[in-house]
C-alpha cells in the first residue's frame, strides 16, 4: 500500500501561524493539519508515494498519519476519500452549473512576477483616476435618458458587470495555473451570484491563492478605467448617463466585493490571510447552537469564529450604507430616502440572518 500518487501538500504562510493544507486537488478535497505535525507528514507523504507501507515498521507519529491517512482514503486502499465541504450548499442555492474544459497555463512563471504587474497596473490606473478624476461620475443624468437606454441599463449591467468580475477570476486563475471545475449560477442571501469552483484552490500557494481571488475586482477596476478614458479621450462619443451608468456599476460593484461578510471577494482574501479557511461555517454552527441553547459543546475557536461572524455581518451593513449614499448621490435623491431606505434593509437583512443562523446546521 501507497500513498495515493494524486495527493499533494502545501503552506500557508497566514496572520494566525502556518498551515499545512493535505488534499486532492482533483476533489477539491483537504484537510488542515496542525503545522507541528508539518515535517513528519511531508516526509510521511513524499516517502510512500514511492515505497509501499510497511505498517509493523512504523512508529508512533507515522502509524498516527497512517491511521488518519487511511481513513480519509489518501492511501490507496478502498475507501473513497471525500470532497470538501461545500459551505454554499448549505447557506446559498445553486440553479444550475456548466464545466469549463480549457486547461491551466501557469503563464506568468512565477506569482511575484503576476503580483508585480498586477500591482503595478492598479498604481497606475489609479494615477491616472487621479489626474482625470474631473471624469469620475458626480451626478447621473436619469432625467434626460432615452427608453431604449433605461431598458439597457437595469437588463444588461447588471449581469454584464458581474460577467466581467467573474471573467477576472477564471482569467487570473488560467494564467497562473489553477484549473476551474464549474461555474455555477446562483444565490445567496439576498443576492445573486455567479459562483466559480477551482480544482483544489485552497491547495496552492497563498499568493497564488490571494491573486485569483482579487481577480475579480482588478478587472472591475480595468472596466471603470475603460470608461473614463473613453470620456476622456472621446467625449463626443462617450458621454450622458450610460457611459457613468457603467463607471458607477464597476466601482460599486468593487465596493461590494471589498466587504466581508457573504460570497465576497473581501471574505475570502481576508479568511486566507488571517487561516481560518472555515470562519463561516464555524461561525454559523456556534451562532446556531447559541440559538438553539448550546446544546452540543463547541470549542473556543467556534465561539471567535461566531462573535467575528456577527462583527463581519455588521460591516457589511457599513459596506451597504456607503453604496447606497453612492448611488443616491448620483442620482441626487434626499438623503432621507437613504435612511428610510438602509433602516427597512438593516431589519430585513437582520432577520434574514437571523433565519440562516436557524436554517443552516
Amino acid at each position: 500500500m501507497k500513498v495515493k500518487e494524486n495527493l499533494c501538500y502545501n503552506i500557508n504562510y497566514t496572520l494566525s501561524g502556518r498551515l499545512l493544507l493535505v488534499g486532492i486537488k482533483s476533489l477539491n478535497s483537504f484537510v488542515k493539519i496542525d503545522y507541528k505535525y508539518a515535517n513528519a507528514v511531508t516526509k510521511f507523504i513524499d516517502k510512500y508515494k514511492n515505497e509501499e507501507i510497511e505498517v509493523d515498521e512504523l512508529d508512533e507519529d507515522n502509524t498516527r498519519i497512517f491511521n488518519n491517512f487511511s481513513k480519509l482514503g489518501y492511501l490507496e486502499n478502498e475507501v473513497e476519500p471525500k470532497g470538501s465541504f461545500n459551505e454554499f450548499k448549505k447557506v446559498g442555492k445553486v440553479f444550475f452549473s456548466f464545466f469549463p474544459k480549457s486547461e491551466a497555463k501557469d503563464t506568468f512563471g512565477s506569482t511575484k512576477l503576476g503580483i508585480g504587474f498586477v500591482f503595478l497596473s492598479v498604481l497606475l490606473m489609479g494615477l491616472f483616476f487621479w489626474n482625470y478624476r474631473m471624469f469620475l461620475p458626480q451626478s447621473i443624468d436619469y432625467v434626460n435618458m432615452k427608453l431604449w437606454e433605461i431598458i439597457f441599463t437595469i437588463a444588461v449591467f447588471p449581469w454584464a458587470v458581474l460577467v466581467v468580475h467573474e471573467i477576472g477570476h477564471c482569467t487570473i486563475a488560467r494564467y497562473v495555473g489553477v484549473k476551474i471545475d464549474n461555474v455555477s449560477l446562483g444565490w445567496y442571501f439576498i443576492y445573486p451570484i455567479i459562483l466559480v469552483q477551482y480544482f483544489g484552490l485552497n491547495l496552492e500557494r497563498q499568493s497564488k491563492k490571494l491573486l485569483v481571488m482579487a481577480g475579480g475586482i482588478y478587472f472591475n477596476l480595468i472596466m471603470a478605467f475603460i470608461g473614463i478614458l473613453l470620456k476622456a479621450l472621446l467625449p463626443d462619443y462617450f458621454h450622458g448617463a450610460v457611459i457613468d451608468i457603467w463607471i458607477s456599476a464597476n466601482i460599486s460593484t468593487i465596493i461590494t466585493n471589498l466587504g466581508l461578510f457573504g460570497m465576497t471577494d473581501g471574505y475570502f482574501m481576508m479568511t486566507m490571510l488571517v487561516g481560518i479557511l472555515d470562519l463561516r461555517l464555524k461561525g454559523f454552527k456556534y451562532l446556531n447552537n447559541l440559538f438553539n441553547g448550546n446544546k452540543v459543546k463547541l470549542n473556543k475557536r467556534y465561539q471567535i469564529c461566531g462573535l467575528i461572524l456577527l462583527g463581519l455581518f455588521v460591516s457589511s451593513l457599513v459596506s451597504m450604507f456607503v453604496n447606497i449614499n453612492y448611488w443616491l448621490g448620483l442620482f441626487e435623491i434626499s438623503s432621507y430616502v437613504l435612511y428610510i431606505a438602509f433602516t427597512v434593509i438593516i431589519i430585513y437583512l437582520t432577520f434574514k440572518f437571523i433565519y440562516k443562523i436557524k436554517r443552516s446546521f
